[in-house]
């Protein structure tokens, strides 16, 4: 896969990170700003799925 991922072994950060990104369900798909690390989406699955399928709004900006 040309994405980073976690190796099974580290479950550790992958507790953390479910805590962060408020993980409740697989796959979540969570916008995060490359430079800051800075949260801009936390839907973007039903985004792509349900809410705006041709992308007019993308970036979608979550309301927090």
């Amino acid at each position: 896969m040309p994405w980073l991922a976690l190796d099974y072994k580290e479950r550790i950060k992958k507790e953390e990170l479910f805590k962060k990104f408020n993980v409740t369900e697989i796959p979540k798909l969570v916008l995060v700003e490359g430079d800051s690390g800075k949260i801009i989406c936390t839907n973007a699955k039903d985004q792509i799925l349900y809410l705006d399928i041709e992308g007019k709004n993308f970036p979608w900006k979550s309301s927090k």
